[in-house]
């Protein structure tokens, strides 16, 4: 099963679905414009196969035992 929580490859942190992205990106980083775009774009196409993003703060870990991904 494919993660489902967006994680800012900048800072790492876990962003919330939906305006979250949006929020994160422009407040944290200053992003605008077309990059700005792209996030929202790639954000929006990168789960469609999983069932949409997941809230980082409710995200279930995965019950088959797996560890964590230690870069996150």
């Amino acid at each position: 099963e494919e993660s489902r929580v967006l994680i800012c490859s900048v800072c790492k942190a876990g962003n919330q679905p939906g305006s979250g992205i949006e929020s994160h990106f422009r407040r944290r980083h200053g992003a605008k414009g077309a990059v700005l775009q792209r996030i929202w774009e790639r954000a929006a196409t990168a789960p469609a196969t999983a069932g949409g993003l997941a809230d980082p703060q409710t995200a279930e870990t995965p019950a088959d035992g797996t560890s964590p991904v230690p870069e996150l």
